[in-house]
This record gives C-alpha cells, structure tokens and sequence, in this order.
C-alpha cells in the first residue's frame, strides 16, 4: 500500500522496496532467545482482544522482554502480558524522545522533521476534509499525546484553533511556551477531559499502540468529536514493508508498544467505536539520516544498526542532517464520526 504523493519543499520521497524484491534479506529466520527474568513485563494481563473481543491468543515469541501473542479471533498482536505502570514510568521520561533533550546532538533535528512531517500529515487531513464536504471557517483541533507542541504549532499556522493533551509535565510545558498560550494539558484522556462534541478534528500520531485499552479510548474520542468530525491515526503496522523485512527484530517491538495493528484490526477497532469513510494509507515521516541512524542506535536491530553506525562514519554531515521523505513503519488512518 503506498501513499499518494505531496508536493513538499523536501526531498523526493525514499520509498521502500517491493515485499518480493526483499524476501531473500529477511533477518526473521528465528525469533530470539527468551529475556532474563527482570526484563519481562511485570502488569496485567489482558483478558479480551479489544477489536474483536476474543478471550484467547497464542503466545508468538518474546522479543526484550516484550512478550507478544496473537488473538485468536482476529489476529491482533498485543503484547501480554504488559508492562506495570511503574515499568511504563520509568520508559517515558524527560528524554523519551529522540533528540528532546537539549544536550543530545540531534536536538537541531527533533524540530525539524517533526515540524516537516506534521506538515504531511496535515495536507492528508485537508484532502480528506476536502472529500467529505466544505471545512470548517475556524476548525477546533484536539491532539492527544501531543508531545512539544510540533504539530499543534503548524495547525495553528494553518487556521486550526487547536487544543493538546500530553502526559509529559515537560513536554507539555515546552509546548505551550511554543505556542504562547496555555492549551495543552497535562494528564492522560477520560470522559470528563473536555465537554462532548467539541472538536472537528482529533489526531492521535504514534499514540493508539501505548493506551491499555485503545477501544474504550476511541469512544471517548468519539465523544469528543463533533458530528462528522474525523479522527486521524498514525500507527506501527506490521504489514509495513520493515515489519515483513526485519521480522522479530521490528524496531517497533517495544516494551511502551502494547498492540501491533495492521489495516484490518485498526479499522475494525474504528467502526466497533463509530466511525466511518476509513482510508489508510502508508505512514510518510520526514525524517534526516542522522535522526534515523539515532534511531536504531537507541532501538538496536542485529548488524542493521552496526552497519548504519558505520555508514554515518563516512557520511557528510551535511547529508546527515538533509530531511527525506520516508516511509519507515506505519499507517496514516483517517475517519469520520457516523452521524446515524
């Protein structure tokens, strides 16, 4: 599946190799050896599959500690059982993200692609909008786990009046000195965050895959959104062509990732919680080689990421730090609230 091509004052997209043309590469011939006993998940078990309600999976293999198992109903990937919240504490802190920190040396990098990317994923929601019918004069747009404020920033500048929910102290603080005003919040969603029916717009980028129960999230979503207001998800999937080429050593198999989604189990999650029109297309980011190198240094993948340190040895730093259009790991999913 491949997105439809934008037109972007960055370079032309880098995009994958066809499934065929990589199968002979494939690094997943065996799943690796079970973790020591402290790295494994130490919270809850999940009981039913939250797209289709099964009470049963099939263990697959456990990857650093992320033990993952298949529904046996629909075939969503979920790591079970999960990580305490304590152990999710301990991963979300001040330097969770890439670069975030101003001592990191890709800090002049976090800005920009997420700034740039933010910039992709906006112009997929004006044509989507475009489709279902005349925008909005002054569109509301709610982000949650909105991070340092990156996307909200370039909503602002587009006409969006925009509101963000983020559950870093910091980050949050960031944001809100970005955008000089006080919109974010900090905490994580529930029914009483905000009033029902009070966004036309909602984006969840890289979130869906971290809430313990992404079906009961949604429909506070749902709630939130105005009648025909649309939902946008950006999601690892593990039909994305890194996914099928790295296998079990995805760099997306991450302790803070709790389900793996693919374009059948997150559109069946969206229409359980109300919602149509879905499309879904490939995950486009901008992103610099240098940001993407850090990447798999921090997210170790067997010889990928020593053959990618290597490269940045002989590599100029001015390409090292030139935004590319890629099409790394996930999906784009966009949907509107049904009206009946």
């Amino acid at each position: 599946m491949r997105a439809q091509s934008v037109t972007s004052p960055f370079a032309s997209d880098i995009e994958p190799p066809e499934l065929g043309e990589i199968h002979a590469m494939t690094l997943h011939s065996a799943p690796p050896d079970e973790p020591s006993a402290h790295q494994k998940a130490a919270g809850p078990r999940l009981a039913r599959c939250p797209v289709c309600g099964a009470a049963s999976f099939t263990p697959r293999t456990t990857v650093q500690g992320v033990a993952l198992e298949a529904c046996n109903g629909c075939g969503l990937l979920v790591q079970n059982p999960q990580p305490s919240d304590d152990q999710l504490a301990a991963i979300y802190g001040a330097n969770y993200f890439i670069g975030s920190s101003e001592n990191d040396r890709l800090a002049p990098h976090f800005d920009l692609v997420k700034r740039a990317t933010a910039a992709l994923q906006l112009d997929d929601i004006a044509a989507y909008l475009r489709k279902l019918g005349p925008d909005a004069a002054h569109p509301s747009l709610l982000e949650v786990g909105c991070g340092r404020g990156n996307m909200l920033l370039e909503a602002r500048n587009r006409g969006y009046e925009v509101y963000g929910l983020e559950f870093s102290t910091d980050a949050a603080r960031v944001a809100n000195r970005k955008l000089e005003a006080d919109v974010v919040r900090v905490g994580a969603i529930d029914k009483g965050t905000f009033p029902e029916q009070s966004f036309d717009v909602c984006i969840l980028a890289d979130v869906i895959e971290h809430v313990r129960d992404p079906a009961g999230f949604l429909q506070i979503i749902s709630r939130l959104l105005k009648p025909g207001g649309i939902v946008f998800i950006a999601t690892p999937s593990i039909e994305s062509w890194s996914a099928r080429l790295l296998g079990w050593n995805w760099m997306e198999y991450k302790p803070e990732h709790l389900f793996f989604f693919d374009p059948g189990t997150i559109a069946r999650l969206l229409e359980n919680a109300g919602f149509g029109h879905i499309e879904i297309s490939s995950g486009r980011k901008v992103l610099t080689p240098d940001y993407m190198i850090g990447h798999f240094e921090k997210y170790p993948v067997p010889v990928f990421s020593q053959l990618l340190g290597a490269l940045r040895r002989f590599t100029p730093t001015a390409l090292l730090g030139k935004p590319i259009r890629v099409t790394p790991s996930g999906i784009n999913v966009l949907a509107a609230k049904r009206t009946s």
